[in-house]
């Protein structure tokens, strides 16, 4: 019977820190970034079109571009392309699968060596299917809105001060569906990084001289009481398993 009162309590735990995670995207508390900031209200001089092959891709992110972010906001939970103007109709775009990463990295122009560009803090934040809604609503000429991304699977910390942002995707889909037309600018940076031959033995990359727009989505740090209801979860399951091993 304590097996069984104590595994409830760990979900129910569990299911309550999850839900409190979930509504502070939900509370107004998240804070929107466009990067490029100059064209956070400017539609792009060009555009980029998903290639119908696998793809490996980083995209680098310079830290002034989050310049206005307050120090309360440091999670990254989200972040999703914006359509091109000449996207007239609303798609829900997808590569199938993907393989996300974010880390910190003192680079401010990538080298052609994906693996010499990822910061320490390298993390995994999404494994699996995902979609990019892409909206067609916005004055004619552009910029078009840019919708709310899908929440990845974990949140990323990333501090502007400690350096640029770095975001890499596997895409392992050889038919993104529906095609789209994303918003992009042109760079005299090295700032994308793309290989569409063999995505997961890829090592090196070619640049693209026009990065796609992007919106990421911050929010604040997890509240102590949400810490305290993590900690509760791990003494619970803790406890649990000790009496699990008793009982064997």
């Amino acid at each position: 019977m304590k097996t069984f009162r104590l595994g409830w309590i760990t979900l129910g735990l569990a299911s309550i820190v999850l839900s409190v995670a979930i509504g502070v995207r939900a509370s107004g508390e998240v804070i929107k970034v466009v990067a490029p900031a100059s064209h956070k209200n400017v539609e792009g001089v060009s555009f980029v079109t998903p290639a119908a092959a696998p793809i490996r891709v980083q995209h680098l992110m310079l830290a002034s571009e989050f310049g206005a972010l307050p120090a309360s906001h440091r999670l990254i939970v989200a972040f999703n392309f914006r359509a091109d103007n000449s996207q007239t109709q609303p798609v829900d775009w997808g590569s199938g699968e993907e393989r996300i990463w974010m880390s910190t990295t003192n680079l401010s122009d990538l080298t052609a060596v994906f693996g010499n560009n990822h910061g320490a803090d390298k993390t995994l934040v999404h494994d699996g299917p995902i979609r990019y809604p892409l909206l067609a609503t916005g004055p004619a000429g552009g910029p078009r809105d840019i919708a709310d991304g899908r929440l990845l699977d974990t949140a990323f910390f990333y501090d502007p001060s400690q350096g640029n942002l770095l975001v890499e995707r596997l895409v392992f889909s050889t038919n993104p569906s529906p095609r789209a037309n994303l918003d992009a600018v042109l760079s005299s940076q090295n700032l994308v990084l793309v290989n569409n031959t063999d995505p997961l033995n890829a090592t090196s990359g070619t640049f693209v001289a026009a990065p796609a727009v992007l919106q990421f989505e911050f929010v604040p740090e997890p509240s102590t009481f949400v810490l305290a209801g993590i900690a509760m979860v791990g003494v619970v399951g803790w406890r649990l398993r000790r009496l699990r091993l008793r009982k064997s």
